[in-house]
């Protein structure tokens, strides 16, 4: 089945979630896809605090009226400073429900360029053509990936964002490669949520080598009884 939309809004995240609320209030024929917050629901450690101010956390609708202090008055839920994650997808969550309810939680596997626009294919292969497309489908998709682990099982060599419960590294020697905000919030995450059960983490920065793995390495069963490396990036 085709049908017609002037755009289509690819993501239910903070991004597309605005960028829909805005194109809705002004009457725009716009179809929106997506989850809603699910990357910041499902990607993100348990526990986390966001680290954008109050004031940059809002979502954004035209009348600036479902700002995070509205959520409160509304709910009755307090959000504390800084922003636990699991508020944060509430507020979300609540913002879509006011502001966009014509969220369709279906998945875009392909969007095709045309001499009249783009066709946007569902997963349930409705095409939906229109005029623009915004994507905000988050930065899930990009997760840097060292090629020195390539060969190395995903549950001894993990990323960040698919660490949600860091409580499965008690008692494990943990390694963090990275310099960056993941990278550090995963190292003191993994400290905060394993202290007093016998885990170490080690960060590391810089040129990524494996040459002081290649022992655990080359004793795969030894690395699984007691090491993980989580990378951020």
């Amino acid at each position: 089945m085709k049908a017609t939309s002037d755009v289509v809004v690819v993501g239910a995240g903070p991004y597309g979630l605005s960028a829909a609320a805005h194109l809705n209030a002004c009457g725009v024929n716009v179809r929106v896809f997506g989850e809603t917050m699910s990357f910041w629901d499902r990607n993100m450690p348990e526990g986390m605090c966001l680290r954008s101010p109050w004031e940059a956390s809002q979502l954004s609708d035209p009348a600036r009226s479902l700002t995070i202090d509205a959520f409160q008055t509304a709910t009755g839920v307090r959000v504390s400073r800084p922003i636990p994650i699991g508020r944060f997808v509430a507020y979300g969550r609540w913002f879509q429900s006011r502001a966009v309810p014509n969220l369709e939680q279906r998945k875009v596997v392909e969007i095709e360029k045309s001499t009249a626009g783009f066709g946007v294919v569902l997963a349930d292969g409705e095409v939906v053509r229109c005029g623009r497309v915004v994507i905000a489908g988050g930065i899930g998709p990009f997760a840097v990936r060292p090629p020195q682990f390539a060969g190395i099982p995903r549950d001894l060599a993990s990323h960040s964002s698919e660490q949600r419960d860091l409580t499965s590294f008690r008692g494990k020697r943990v390694v963090v490669l990275g310099g960056g905000q993941s990278a550090l919030e995963s190292a003191a995450s993994t400290l905060g949520q394993t202290s007093g059960r016998r885990s170490s983490v080690m960060p590391l920065h810089g040129r990524i080598s494996t040459d002081c793995f290649r022992d655990g390495f080359r004793t795969p069963g030894a690395l699984s009884r007691s090491a993980r490396t989580v990378w951020g990036g």
